[in-house]
């Protein structure tokens, strides 16, 4: 799944960075429709219909259904454990990364720099094996959600 960061510089990413079949969120889509309204130059405004058009023409965006709403709040809790903020504008950020968690797709980023594209790629999917640690984490911290924190 492509970050709404990678979309707008789309034109600047080599397509070998990209996964085999791109997907948005609808969040990512929501965020380019709201970016013509927030353009006060109007050459600006123009280049972002522009986008947002060839962007709707482009991907079927995957919905934040149910099961990312889910994913939500599992990658809310991990984000507010390493005691990172969870909330304003990240907000946005955290529902895109749920809809990929719910489609079971990795979130692609890049990020641009005036001596060229440097890709931030997802490391590969671990084995079986590895995630069960990772299993047993949010098992654990789910119980102390639910339960309250131990007395001591």
């Amino acid at each position: 799944m492509l970050d709404t960061s990678v979309v707008i510089d789309l034109e600047h990413v080599k397509l070998e960075q990209l996964p085999d079949e791109p997907a948005i969120a609808a969040i990512t889509l929501a965020e380019l429709t709201a970016g013509p309204h927030a353009a006060a130059d109007p050459h600006e405004r123009a280049r972002r219909v522009s986008l947002l058009q060839r962007v709707e023409a482009t991907f079927d965006p995957l919905p934040f259904d149910a099961e990312a709403a889910r994913a939500y709040g599992l990658v809310y809790a991990a984000v507010t454990a390493a005691g990172r903020r969870a909330r304003g504008q990240r907000a946005v950020d955290l529902l895109i990364a749920a809809t990929a968690v719910a489609a079971r797709l990795a979130l692609r980023r890049v990020r641009i720099s005036p001596l060229g594209v440097t890709r931030r790629a997802a490391p590969k999917p671990p084995r079986a094996w590895r995630i069960l640690p990772l299993l047993a984490g949010l098992a654990e911290l789910g119980f102390f959600v639910v339960h309250g924190r131990p007395a001591s």
